[in-house]
């Protein structure tokens, strides 16, 4: 079998995602795929997304990317969004025949919405036979379980959603980052169990790096009003992250722990709802140190110098800042539901994260106990070394050898 042409979509390292966890997971793969395949990886980029092709490909220095730009229809041109989106299906088509892969790999299907982009998806080909294999990775389907919270408010957004739904099935091969996540297509859309496998999201070189000097640290913190021992959590800012419930457990702890300790919580873009809930609380005005977004030199040394990690989120397809947060040392306690156990690896780091008092004792324990937080930080970095860059573009790339070398019958 010779070296087949891969074709990964970078639309999520473009977008607003890019600060986020769909950002991460492309980057991070595009990484590991370059240096480990070299010419046999073409990385497409969106003229239309918020980072141009170019910049796109000069963030990739040295490793100097073959990048291939595409384009959209104008929207303007549509009466509706899915009109426009049959056009650009078509466009694609002759993008990708044109790039000569053998398979097209979509990190984020679920990309675009609002920002009228649209991520790399094959048209319907004449010769199906001839097609590339089209993969596509699953991170969650929170959106189909919380229509509330998640769609129902943006007009539209679900019969986006849906259509991009049905689509999904239509992949040749499904990517799920976690065992958990693995169960939804299979349930959900009645994908066939053999077109779905779990490769694990990774954790860029970065956070395996030695951690600044500690007078580089102690800077750190001083410009970004951390004066005490700080325990970490992070945004970004919306219900499923749970920060509110954070928060209220923070408040929950005796007074003298406050008073000697900091909460500081990164990748906050709307503060001002959040130190409102800490007034409410009672919170003296430095107990809650909050951060927009922080450059992931400063992040992982954040990570290595926090007391502890807390990861208070509801819902995660798989939950990228606890490995980051291990792979830097710090002790981790988060939330006993969906991926997260697998992720963390450990039972008695896991709280229920939909109760304050639980969330409040886990971080009692952990501020208390030396040799406990010290077994945690041994753990996270024995766990952690595991979801390394190399080891997600191997995993990506004999999944896609194999299933090229099976050719599973065409789901067009």
């Amino acid at each position: 079998m010779t070296t087949p042409r891969l074709l990964l979509d970078m639309l999520p390292a473009q977008t607003g995602s890019r600060l986020r966890g769909l950002g991460r997971f492309a980057r991070t793969l595009a990484t590991g795929l370059l240096q480990a395949r070299g010419d046999a990886v073409s990385l497409g980029a969106s003229l239309h997304a918020e980072q141009s092709p170019q910049a796109l490909a000069d963030s990739f220095a040295p490793l100097a990317p073959r990048v291939l730009a595409y384009g959209d229809a104008p929207r303007e041109r549509y009466w509706t969004r899915a009109g426009w989106e049959r056009a650009v299906l078509r466009e694609r088509g002759a993008f990708i025949a044109a790039s000569g892969a053998d398979v097209v790999v979509t990190p984020a299907w679920f990309e675009g919405w609002g920002e009228h982009c649209e991520p790399l998806q094959p048209a319907r080909f004449a010769n199906a036979a001839s097609r590339p294999l089209q993969v596509a990775a699953v991170h969650d389907f929170i959106p189909l379980q919380q229509p509330a919270v998640c769609l129902d408010p943006y007009p539209g957004m679900r019969r986006w959603y849906e259509r991009r739904l049905a689509a999904y099935g239509q992949a040749d091969l499904l990517i799920a980052l976690s065992q958990h996540v693995r169960r939804k297509p299979i349930e959900t859309l009645a994908v066939p169990p053999a077109r779905v496998v779990v490769v694990p999201a990774a954790v860029a070189s970065v956070f395996f790096e030695a951690p600044p000097q500690p007078h580089a640290v102690q800077a750190l913190h001083a410009r970004l009003g951390l004066s005490r021992p700080f325990v970490m959590g992070i945004g970004p800012d919306d219900v499923r992250k749970n920060l509110g419930g954070l928060l209220q457990a923070w408040s929950r702890l005796p007074g003298a722990t406050r008073q000697s300790h900091q909460l500081a919580i990164a990748g906050v873009q709307r503060g001002e709802p959040l130190l409102k809930r800490a007034r409410g609380l009672g919170l003296a005005e430095d107990e809650l140190v909050l951060l927009p977004h922080v450059p992931d030199t400063e992040l992982a040394a954040l990570y290595a110098s926090c007391r502890l990690f807390v990861f208070s989120s509801l819902a995660e397809g798989f939950g990228l800042p606890v490995v980051e947060a291990m792979a830097c040392g710090a002790p981790v306690l988060a939330g006993n539901n969906t991926s997260l156990p697998e992720v963390v690896g450990r039972a008695d780091a896991l709280f229920d994260a939909g109760s304050a008092d639980a969330i409040a004792q886990a971080m009692v324990r952990g501020l208390q106990d030396a040799d406990w937080r010290a077994a945690l930080s041994r753990h996270g970095r024995e766990h952690a070394a595991g979801y390394t860059q190399g080891a997600l573009a191997d995993a990506v790339w004999t999944a896609c050898e194999q299933a090229l070398a099976q050719r599973m019958p065409a789901a067009y």
